[in-house]
C-alpha cells in the first residue's frame, strides 16, 4: 500500500490533471479481488483518504467520490467470488458492459459534432466526432481482443488461472464503464459545484455529462490495456502465493 501512495503522490503533484488517467481504479480492483469485500472496503477508504492527505486535499473530499473505492472493491470482491462459481455472472458482465459502451456509441453518433466539442479549452481542438466514435471503437475492440485471447487460452487449456485472467478482465472493463464513464462526471459536477464555482450558479449533470465524458473516453482508451495487462497477470500470480501460503499455514511449515 506505501508503495502505491508514493506513486498516486507522484502522479498527482507532478502531472497535469488533464492526464489523470484513474491510476487508482485498478489498485481499487486489485484489493477487491484479493481480499474480502469487507477488508478490501476498508483497505480502499484508507488508501484514497492517505492519498488525499498526502496531497494536502483532504479538504475537497467529496462523498461523490470517496464511495469509488469503496464501492469498486465491494464490486469487484463480489463479482469476481460470484464469477468464480457461477458462469452466468461472468456472461451477464460481458453482456452488460458491452450494452453500455454501445449506448455510449450511439449516443455520440446521433450528437451533433457542435456539442461533441463543448468540452474544455485544453480538448476542443483535438476532439471530434468521427474521433469520438473511433475511441469508443478501439475501446470495444480492445476489450473484444482480450476477451477473445483468454477465451482461446482457457478452451485450450481450462485451468483456473486463465479463468481468473478472464473474470478479472471483466470486472475491470465493468468498473471502466460504470464508476468511469457513468459515475465520474457526476461525481465531478459535485465536486465543481462545491469547490471550484465562482459564479453562483451551480452546473447541472444534464449540461455537463457528456461535457466531461468525451475526456475520461480518451484516456479510458490509453490507460484500459495498460491496466488489463497488469491486472491479469498479477492477479492469478497473487492467489497462486496466497493459496501457497495458506497450504503451508495449515501444515505447519
Amino acid at each position: 500500500m506505501a508503495m502505491f501512495l508514493i506513486i498516486a503522490f507522484i502522479i498527482k503533484t507532478s502531472l497535469p490533471s488533464r492526464f489523470n488517467l484513474a491510476f487508482e481504479l485498478p489498485f481499487y480492483v486489485l484489493i477487491g479481488i484479493i481480499l474480502s469485500w469487507f477488508k478490501g472496503a476498508i483497505v480502499a477508504f484508507t488508501f484514497d483518504f492517505g492519498k488525499l492527505l498526502l496531497t494536502s486535499r483532504i479538504f475537497f473530499w467529496t462523498p461523490e467520490y470517496g464511495i469509488i473505492p469503496i464501492l469498486v472493491a465491494i464490486f469487484s470482491s463480489l463479482a469476481f467470488n460470484f464469477a468464480s462459481k457461477n458462469k452466468k455472472v461472468l456472461i451477464f458482465m460481458l453482456i452488460l458492459t458491452y450494452l453500455i459502451t454501445f449506448s455510449v456509441f450511439i449516443f455520440y453518433f446521433f450528437t451533433s459534432e457542435s456539442e461533441i466539442q463543448k468540452v474544455a479549452k485544453g480538448w476542443r481542438r483535438f476532439f471530434s466526432k468521427n474521433l469520438v466514435l473511433l475511441l469508443i471503437g478501439i475501446f470495444g475492440i480492445i476489450l473484444l481482443a482480450f476477451t477473445t485471447f483468454l477465451v482461446i487460452l482457457y478452451w485450450k487449456k481450462p485451468t483456473q488461472k486463465f479463468k481468473n485472467a478472464l473474470i478479472t478482465l471483466f470486472v475491470l472493463s465493468f468498473c471502466f464503464v460504470v464508476f468511469r464513464w457513468l459515475w465520474h462526471p457526476f461525481a465531478f459536477v459535485q465536486y465543481y459545484n462545491r469547490f471550484l464555482n465562482r459564479t453562483g450558479r451551480d452546473r447541472l449533470i444534464e449540461d455537463y455529462f457528456f461535457f466531461y465524458l468525451t475526456p475520461i473516453i480518451l484516456k479510458s482508451t490509453i490507460s484500459f490495456p495498460i491496466y488489463s495487462l497488469f491486472l491479469i497477470n498479477i492477479v492469478p500470480l497473487i492467489q497462486f502465493l496466497n493459496d501457497k501460503h495458506n497450504f503451508r499455514w495449515k501444515f505447519g511449515y
